[in-house]
């Protein structure tokens, strides 16, 4: 046989059991492995993303129902003055040493003590001139692990004149 029908000589096909085929097969398996683990990596950052998105929604849902509630107790504040018992009364709290406490489920509806997810605590002091202060703090109470973490505080002035 010469150079030139060396050249032209048609290649046989692959046997099935032979190396090159195992060796083909081969490559295609670890292809799929490297495309399932891409795969695999995306997936655990998408889903990453949807638990912090979910987590981000929920706190922004209780700082929305905080804020709602906060200014509902401040405008209960500013209608009774320097009566904390009434305040107390037109919450439907409680009123103990000093501060008025408002229980709250985690759906936002009234409740006791004992079964409450939020509490709203009113401390109240005077400052310069006469002005009542009341100080609002709502805060999570054994929620997801959080004991007594505040979600919101704030500060409302009330000044009565004659009565």
């Amino acid at each position: 046989m010469d150079n030139t029908e060396a050249k032209f000589q048609i290649a046989k096909p692959l046997e099935p059991g032979s190396y090159n085929a195992r060796s083909r097969h081969a490559l295609f398996l670890i292809e799929q492995l490297i495309v399932i683990a891409i795969f695999a990596v995306c997936a655990a950052v998408c889903v990453n993303l949807f638990v912090h998105s979910f987590l981000t929604a929920r706190d922004n849902s209780e700082r929305n129902y905080a804020m709602t509630v906060a200014s509902s107790s401040a405008e209960a504040f500013r209608a009774v003055g320097r009566n904390p018992q009434l305040l107390a009364d037109l919450l439907q709290g409680e009123y103990t040493g000093g501060n008025v406490y408002v229980f709250y489920s985690s759906g936002w509806q009234k409740t006791d003590e004992a079964n409450a997810a939020f509490t709203v605590t009113m401390r109240f002091s005077t400052g310069d001139f006469g002005v009542s202060l009341a100080h609002i703090c709502v805060s999570v109470v054994d929620y997801s692990g959080r004991d007594n973490s505040e979600i919101l505080s704030l500060t409302v002035a009330t000044l009565r004149v004659g009565n």
